[in-house]
């Protein structure tokens, strides 16, 4: 992960009440000593996440998924999105940064390496 996204998702898990979904351990690893008390993660698993009708429910005050740019397969990317069911699709504002996608929904700042300053 470039470090200008490291920076800016250790940003936004500072913020309260955040959820990031992430897809590997290691970036909870890596963000877990910076976030918030209220913020918390949500581990995805890649290999199976777009094979089953996952649902979830429920609303936070700020919601982010953090995708490399290869990866981002605009179909997976949105079923991921619209698994979070109580959430509309012009809920999501979307920033490329050095080959990944931020997508957020809720109160969403701007993406910057240090966006609790914004």
């Amino acid at each position: 992960m470039p470090k200008s996204v490291q920076e800016s998702l250790e940003g936004l898990a500072s913020l309260d009440h955040s959820l990031i979904v992430i897809d590997t351990p290691a970036q909870g690893n890596a963000l877990y000593k910076l976030r918030h008390p209220t913020t918390r993660f949500l581990l995805v698993d890649n290999e199976t996440e777009y094979t089953s009708d996952n649902e979830r429910y429920g609303r936070v005050p700020r919601l982010v998924i953090a995708l490399q740019n290869r990866e981002v397969d605009k179909s997976r990317a949105k079923q991921l999105r619209e698994s979070f069911r109580d959430y509309r699709e012009d809920e999501w504002s979307s920033h490329e940064l050095d080959g990944w996608v931020i997508w957020q929904a809720g109160d969403a700042v701007a993406v910057t390496t240090n966006p609790s300053q914004s």
